[in-house]
């Protein structure tokens, strides 16, 4: 993280939580440890659970909530009443529990393979009880096993990476079994999976892909630039973006695009 950056994370946390509360923060994070603390966002019913300490928890919120410069909030402002959302990497809940609190009739599939993440996300979306499925699992472009491993640049729990693995301790599912866990028709899509999107898009992908009405996905790299758009080239769709989310709206196949 560059000076420009730290200097408007640590602004943005003051002027959203307090300068008490965010110097605690701060020292926390320089004794490192593994406690964790609730916080109140504005607005949510509900106070947010984070690992205080050397984590990237506080990190995820200020990006989703906070950050002046454009928080992932305002990426959804234009998805209109979802029935259905599959949030495939959702990390310790952010993005998830905005949808929850934005459309109170959403039903949502929360997925997450690293397991201590996975303990933080079940504190965060646990109040919303059936609303919420929460599943403990990778997302890849075939169903089986997988193993966690750290990012090459980056060894915090929100860049926490799976490789497929036939003794792996971790179930990866494929798009096609969440679709059968709500009923069908996904309204969003939202993908942050640390690379593993490029199996998602390149294994047989039309399978499910036209049961889903909007996307809104992280790309890691040229590679799975062009397995994603490539999955999408006989499709209709608009196109837009929102920080590192590239949003497709819209999506009809080829059928629906020939009526």
């Amino acid at each position: 993280m560059n000076l420009r950056r730290q200097l408007e994370y640590v602004f943005d946390l003051g002027r959203y939580f307090g300068w008490v509360t965010t110097i605690k923060l701060m020292l926390s994070r320089l004794r490192g440890g593994s406690s964790v603390c609730k916080l109140q966002i504005h607005g949510a019913p509900h106070p947010i659970s984070i690992r205080v300490g050397k984590t990237s928890d506080l990190w995820v919120v200020w990006q989703c909530y906070i950050r002046r410069s454009g928080s992932q909030t305002r990426a959804f402002d234009w998805l209109k009443d979802p029935q259905w959302v599959v949030d495939c990497g959702a990390n310790i809940g952010c993005v998830s529990l905005n949808l929850l609190n934005r459309f109170p009739k959403v039903h949502l599939i929360a997925i997450e393979p690293d397991p201590g993440n996975f303990g933080i996300l079940q504190d965060n979306l646990g109040p919303y009880g059936d609303r919420v499925r929460l599943v403990n699992a990778a997302v890849l472009g075939r169903c089986g096993t997988v193993d966690i491993t750290e990012s090459s640049d980056d060894g915090r729990e929100w860049a926490r990476r799976v490789v497929s693995s036939t003794e792996g301790s971790i179930k990866a599912i494929d798009l096609e079994v969440v679709l059968s866990m709500c009923g069908g028709t996904i309204d969003l899509l939202k993908v942050d999976i640390e690379g593993s999107e490029l199996s998602v898009f390149s294994e047989d992908p039309h399978r499910w892909l036209f049961h889903v009405r909007n996307i809104a996905i992280e790309l890691h790299g040229e590679e799975c630039d062009r397995a994603f758009f490539g999955a999408l080239h006989s499709s209709m769709y608009e196109q837009d973006a929102s920080g590192e989310l590239v949003l497709i709206k819209n999506l009809r196949g080829i059928t629906e695009k020939s009526v």
